[in-house]
């Protein structure tokens, strides 16, 4: 049998995992009709660049990127400010490859894995990519209260139900109004 100092311990270690992190997901909007029109060499083209554009950029906002996921990537960062320049940056950089890019973040906690991270944080930014558009970047009010900077701006866009997740969430299109 554990001994109350062991069960503490155990339960401490599990904890441990939990981290308050900023999440990113983002996507290529219409990925399937856009690989179809190019063909599979010039779309392998246009992915590996998305792949390079993506780490570079995740890197100088100091992020650890997660992921890509075929279309898009999974990355964390210990602000939701460094998530947001990112994946305005992200945007901005690909906007002359023809990729529409959307982006999604969320801040809360989430378990870090071996090599992945989980928990509903992450569930709840994964949601969240569906409510954008392309070049658009939607966030929850929790990055909205706890991003920084004169330059950044938050456009309402209502309270949406998430797939899966409980409650009504309060999303805004997050923008900056300079350059990266």
């Amino acid at each position: 049998a554990w001994t109350d100092e062991q069960i503490a311990s155990w339960e401490a270690s599990r904890d441990a995992d939990r981290v308050l992190a900023s999440v990113l997901f983002t996507d290529i909007v219409d990925s399937t009709g856009r690989a179809a029109a190019l063909g599979d060499r010039q779309w392998r083209q246009l992915i590996d660049r998305h792949d390079r554009v993506a780490r570079a950029e995740v890197d100088r906002f100091h992020g650890r990127l997660v992921k890509t996921t075929g279309d898009g990537l999974l990355a964390t960062f210990d602000a939701p400010t460094r998530a947001l320049r990112c994946a305005i940056a992200l945007i901005r950089s690909l906007d002359d490859s023809g990729l529409g890019i959307r982006a999604a973040i969320h801040t809360g906690e989430i378990v870090m894995g071996e090599g992945d991270v989980g928990g509903i944080g992450v569930h709840i930014a994964a949601r969240l990519l569906a409510e954008a558009g392309e070049r658009q970047v939607v966030v929850t009010r929790t990055v909205r209260d706890l991003a920084t900077g004169d330059d950044l701006s938050f456009v309402p866009l209502g309270n949406a139900n998430l797939r899966g997740v409980p409650g009504e969430w309060e999303l805004f299109e997050a923008s900056t109004t300079k350059g990266d």
